[in-house]
Parts: structure tokens; C-alpha cells; sequence
């Protein structure tokens, strides 16, 4: 961000949550923002949380709207990829941690509330598909015809908003935290987090053990602000120190 500053560029976030957040905020500055997130897949989560059944690698891969790849529906399993939304967010919009936030929305319609300092909200709202982002980055400004049909307001929608329990979600908990302490723990918690599905999806750990292994890996981090970027691989690289025995050994 501090290179897109110095050159005066315009960096477009394709993600459907950033995206749909600089839509928004377009002649705005300093919004307060909250991603969406569909609660079916991490259902699994608290399933296996409260009555103590497995979750399997097939439980943690569904997700009730989107189709884009196996990686990112694992993580939104435990919600850590909201997090690094989260945190990414912050980055992007020059925000606080605090006035980044997430919210369970079952629809996976609205894509983001950007709150205003006088209470108003906007929101941007599109189905649940990365034809749309993925469009809006291409042609910005401008805009054309869709290739996917379009929100139909002649039929029945409703639309449904709840908070993310973090007790039952602790990798959002985790995120916020990592969001406060910066430097090099944000690389530290995804990178962390990759392993730590990677082994849950090979039998190693279970499955609600994956922000167990996060939140040890970050406990042991000797934190610092990178200067470069190679400090950030580096650290990105060397989590795999850090994790627990029962995944490093």
C-alpha cells in the first residue's frame, strides 16, 4: 500500500468482499466495514465444538453457495479465511482493527456493510458468484452487461444477519488478535493455519484442532515489524518452526 501511495496508483481488490468495500466507499474515506460470511460449512465447527462429533475432510470442504476452489472453502470451515479478509481489509482501506468486523449472513448476498461515522450504512449486494468482482476490477471504471444473471427483486428474498459466536470461532479471535499485534504475526497466522489444515486433511490432527495449532504457533512468535518483503516470506517460511510437535515432528 505504501508503493500504491508513492506511485499514486489505484490498487482494485478483486475479492468479492474488498471489492464490493471499494465500491462503497468511492468518494468516501475511513468507513467502518463488516464482511459476510455464509455459516453452513463452519456449522461443522460448532457441531463437532458442542456434541463432540468428527468433522471430515468432506464435512470441511462444503460450502452451501460458492464454488471457487477447495483451499479457501477449508479455511472458511473455521472462519479463518474471514480473518484474513478482515485483515487484508484493514491494509487495504487504511482502517483500524476495530472497525473491522464480520458477520454470519446465510445468503451470501450482501458482500459488505460499510458503516459511515454518522450511523448510515451501505451495502453492495450481487449473487453469490466472482463473475462480479472479477468484472468491476476489469472494466474499472467503467461497466457493462453482466455475464450472470442478476439479483431478481420480483421474487421472495430475505436476507439475515447474526454475529460470529468467536467462543465457538476462535480463529476469528485469533485474527483480531493478530490484526492488534502486526508486524509479521498476520503471516504467521495464515501460514500457520495452512499447515495446520494440511494436516488435519491427511489424518495427523482433528479437525477442532486447527486454531489449537494456530494459537501455539503464534504463542511461540518472536514478533517484529518487516521491513521488505523478504522479511515477510521468511517469516511465512520459518511458522513451520514454531508449529507443535505433533504437527513438526
Amino acid at each position: 500500500m505504501a508503493e500504491a501511495r508513492k506511485h499514486r496508483a489505484k490498487l482494485l481488490p478483486v475479492d468479492s468482499e474488498h471489492n464490493a468495500v471499494f465500491q462503497c466507499i468511492a468518494g468516501h474515506r475511513r468507513p467502518a466495514c463488516a464482511a459476510s460470511c455464509s455459516p453452513r460449512a463452519a456449522a461443522h465447527f460448532a457441531t463437532g465444538r458442542t456434541k463432540g462429533s468428527p468433522c471430515h475432510p468432506a464435512d470441511a470442504l462444503k460450502h452451501p453457495n460458492w464454488v471457487d476452489g477447495p483451499q479457501d472453502h477449508r479455511r472458511l470451515a473455521t472462519l479463518a479465511n474471514k480473518g484474513l479478509e478482515l485483515i487484508e481489509a484493514q491494509w487495504l482501506f487504511g482502517l483500524h482493527p476495530a472497525q473491522c468486523t464480520a458477520v454470519v449472513h446465510p445468503q451470501s448476498i450482501v458482500h459488505c456493510l460499510v458503516e459511515f461515522n454518522d450511523g448510515a450504512m451501505l451495502a453492495q449486494l450481487c449473487p453469490p458468484s466472482m463473475t462480479f468482482p472479477i468484472q468491476h476490477a476489469l472494466l474499472h471504471p467503467n461497466r457493462a452487461p453482466g455475464v450472470d444473471a442478476p439479483l431478481d427483486f420480483t421474487r421472495l428474498l430475505s436476507l439475515e444477519f447474526r454475529p460470529i459466536d468467536e467462543a465457538v470461532f476462535p480463529m476469528m479471535r485469533l485474527a483480531r488478535e493478530t490484526m492488534l499485534a502486526g508486524g509479521v504475526a498476520p503471516a504467521v497466522y495464515n501460514a500457520a493455519n495452512e499447515l495446520a489444515v494440511g494436516a488435519f486433511l491427511t489424518g495427523r490432527i482433528p479437525f477442532l484442532a486447527i486454531p489449537r495449532v494456530v494459537e501455539q504457533t503464534l504463542g511461540r512468535l518472536d514478533n517484529f515489524e518487516p521491513v521488505n518483503l523478504p522479511a515477510v516470506l521468511d517469516a511465512d517460511a520459518g511458522a513451520a518452526v514454531l508449529l507443535p510437535r505433533e504437527i513438526s515432528g
